[in-house]
């Protein structure tokens, strides 16, 4: 620095560039700083989206005497259980002990305002609704749900 006190220009250069070498290494820390901040705020955002989306396996299982040509379906409020098409929605396979059951993928955000119902359909008639009030699922942050039920009375349970 003795000889910049001469001045000798290409001290006084050096030195200049080593001010501008530390504030751009400064502000450049300050941009990856934010950098790194808004790519955290936009992973977390894509998380919650993609939880949202995650598929949940929705196992539904009632209990109900049938005759010979009647099947039970679940209609419900979302697309995938027929927006209260009693035929266009889930149709359950019957078990031995008249136990009805299917499953069908739902996305976690559907799940959250999802109502159902069972139906008892029949070529020969016209659906028979269950005659209590609209169902709804119990839903945690797990990737089944499991939906145990009797006919106008709803028992459920997490998996």
């Amino acid at each position: 620095n003795a000889e910049y006190m001469g001045g000798d220009p290409r001290i006084k250069m050096h030195t200049e560039r080593r001010k501008q070498k530390a504030f751009s290494t400064s502000s450049d820390e300050h941009f990856c700083e934010r950098h790194r901040e808004v790519l955290e705020a936009a992973a977390t955002q894509a998380k919650r989206r993609d939880s949202e989306m995650t598929p949940v396996e929705v196992q539904f299982s009632i209990q109900y005497d049938t005759k010979f040509g009647e099947n039970i379906y679940v209609s419900g409020s979302c697309e995938e259980l027929g927006r209260w098409d009693p035929r266009a929605g889930v149709k359950l396979s019957w078990q031995e002990g008249n136990i009805w059951s299917g499953s069908v993928n739902l996305h976690r955000s559907a799940i959250s305002c999802l109502e159902y119902k069972y139906v008892l359909i029949s070529s020969l008639s016209t659906p028979l609704w269950e005659a209590c009030g609209n169902r709804r699922l119990p839903v945690k942050r797990c990737p089944t749900v499991i939906v145990s039920e009797s006919w106008n009375q709803p028992v459920c349970k997490n998996a």
